[in-house]
């Protein structure tokens, strides 16, 4: 989506969290799907049924938050969220099974072609294409922030590199250039970048090691894993 389309439904998703924190939370952990009990105690689902439960989809909203925007909140609330969940999660897995994915998703990432990294400010997009054989990742970095490149200028920045199988991938021409934090030119990239790397022949996993820096700070550096089938 265009900047201004994430955004959007970036607010929206914002807005649904907060109303469902003040209407469902409850002090215990987790949350209760009725504002009240009418005469009976108030209704926290966690089993999954024909669809996944309350609780379920509140852990995959806060995690989708925490990983796509500077969120802290919902972050911290979903991990509490997950604690709640795990423990009935992991005595009958087979009725917790969106349960189990939302907690796997947020200790690991989330599944699928799309990353997000340095809380939303890094998109990264895994397209594979068996007819040209090649696998190509597109990453679309914020205004005001970049990633190192695959050589950096100073040993300590950790290199933007991504791996499938043994195959050789190709990168971009990197920016040099200084920021206000180092006074040395580095060599980085900024705005919209394709990696690409030959498709392997059989099943494997595609690692992607970036860190992402703005003008003032780098965080840490993350690792970003597709799945190949």
């Amino acid at each position: 989506p265009d900047a201004d389309t994430a955004a959007h439904w970036r607010a929206e998703a914002e807005t649904l969290a907060a109303e469902m924190h003040a209407l469902f939370a409850i002090p215990e952990g987790g949350y209760a799907m009725t504002r009240s009990g009418d005469g009976f105690s108030r209704i926290i689902p966690v089993e999954d049924g024909d669809l996944p439960s309350g609780n379920a989809m509140a852990l995959a909203l806060l995690t989708r938050l925490g990983h796509r925007a500077h969120l802290p909140e919902a972050e911290q609330e979903a991990w509490r969220l997950a604690a709640a969940l795990s423990g009935h999660a992991a005595g009958a897995p087979g009725r917790y099974g969106s349960a189990l994915t939302a907690i796997q998703d947020l200790q690991f990432g989330e599944t699928g072609p799309v990353r997000y990294a340095a809380k939303g400010h890094v998109r990264a997009e895994l397209r594979l294409d068996r007819n040209s054989g090649a696998v190509r990742v597109h990453i679309a970095i914020a205004d005001g922030w970049h990633i190192n490149a695959k050589q950096p200028l100073e040993d300590y920045f950790v290199a933007t590199t991504l791996t499938v199988a043994d195959q050789p991938v190709t990168y971009p021409e990197p920016l040099v250039k200084s920021l206000s934090f180092n006074d040395a030119p580095l060599a980085l990239y900024e705005g919209k970048i394709t990696l690409t790397a030959s498709a392997p022949s059989a099943a494997t996993i595609a690692n992607l090691i970036l860190q992402a820096c703005s003008d003032e700070i780098c965080l840490q550096p993350e690792d970003l894993r597709f799945t190949l089938w």
